[in-house]
């Protein structure tokens, strides 16, 4: 039985060059990793602003 999963050719741009920071992610998991990364970063922010005051 053969499992269904996205090659590798998935991630890649048609012309097959790849810059260094390319992630390839499921794209159901982009949207929660972006909020995560947001909330994150205004959490950092909040702790810096708090320390200069």
């Amino acid at each position: 039985m053969r499992e269904n999963h996205q090659s590798a050719a998935f991630c890649t741009p048609p012309t097959g060059d790849v810059p260094a920071t390319k992630v390839c992610l499921n794209p159901s998991l982009q949207l929660p990793v972006q909020e995560v990364a947001r909330g994150f970063y205004m959490l950092i922010r909040k702790f810096i602003n708090d320390s200069i005051k």
